[in-house]
C-alpha cells in the first residue's frame, strides 16, 4: 500500500448519492450489504420485504414493515462494514471487469490513524493509497470512502457507517455486475438524497 498525491474524483454533494459517485455521472448501482439477525445469520434485503427492492429503498422501512418480530430476533443493518462473502463477491465481480489491477482508495482518516493524508478533499478528512484491488474489500477493515479505477473509468462509493455501497461506470459495467447472483443490486439517479438512516 502506498499513498499517492491525487484528487479524489467523486461529487461534491455528500448529502447525495452524487457525492460518492464519479463526478457527472447521472446513475449508480447501489449494491445492498445483508444485516445481521441476532443469531449471526446475514440477512438480505430482499428477505425482509418478500419482492423487489428498489434504489432508494431505506433499511429502516424494511425493519419498520416487519414490527411484529420479537426483540430477540432484530435484524441490524450493515454499518459501514462488509461481510465475508459480500466482500468476495463485490471483489470477484469488479476483478472480472478489469483484472487484478491497483486501485486508488480513499479512507476517512479516523479508519487509517496518523497516516499521512494525500490531496485530496480540502476539508483533509481522507487518505489516498494505492491498494491491489483484491485486498480493498474485507470483514476486518471499514469500507473506504472512495474507490476508482481511472482505466475503467468505475468507482465504488461509501458513506459512513452505510448499509449499500455505490457503483458508478460505464452501462455495461453496472450491468455486468448487476447480474451477479451473489449481489442483491439496484440501479438510482445520483441526484437522489442518500437513502440511509438519519439523511432524510
Amino acid at each position: 500500500m502506498t499513498s499517492d498525491a491525487v484528487a479524489i474524483p467523486w461529487g461534491s454533494d455528500k448529502q447525495s448519492v452524487s457525492g460518492y459517485v464519479l463526478e457527472g455521472r447521472r446513475i449508480a448501482l447501489r449494491v445492498f450489504l445483508p444485516g445481521i439477525d441476532a443469531a449471526g445469520r446475514l440477512r438480505r434485503w430482499r428477505s425482509l420485504t418478500g419482492e423487489e427492492v428498489v434504489g432508494t429503498t431505506r433499511w429502516r422501512d424494511l425493519v419498520e414493515s416487519h414490527d411484529d418480530l420479537p426483540a430477540a430476533e432484530a435484524i441490524d443493518p450493515a454499518t459501514g462494514t462488509i461481510d465475508g462473502a459480500t466482500a468476495a463477491a463485490l471483489s470477484d465481480s469488479l476483478r472480472t471487469l478489469v483484472g487484478d489491477v491497483d486501485v486508488h482508495v480513499a479512507r476517512w482518516r479516523g479508519y487509517v490513524g496518523d497516516a499521512t493524508p494525500a490531496s485530496g478533499p480540502l476539508d483533509g478528512e481522507h487518505t489516498v493509497t494505492t491498494e491491489p484491488l483484491a485486498a480493498v474489500f474485507t470483514p476486518a477493515r471499514p469500507l473506504p470512502s472512495f474507490v476508482w479505477i481511472p482505466e475503467a473509468r468505475l468507482s465504488i462509493g461509501a458513506p459512513l457507517y452505510a448499509d449499500s455501497v455505490f457503483v458508478s461506470g460505464p452501462e455495461e459495467s453496472l450491468a455486468a455486475i448487476a447480474r451477479d447472483s451473489e449481489l442483491e443490486s439496484a440501479a438510482l439517479l445520483a441526484d437522489q438524497p442518500l437513502p440511509l438512516p438519519g439523511l432524510e
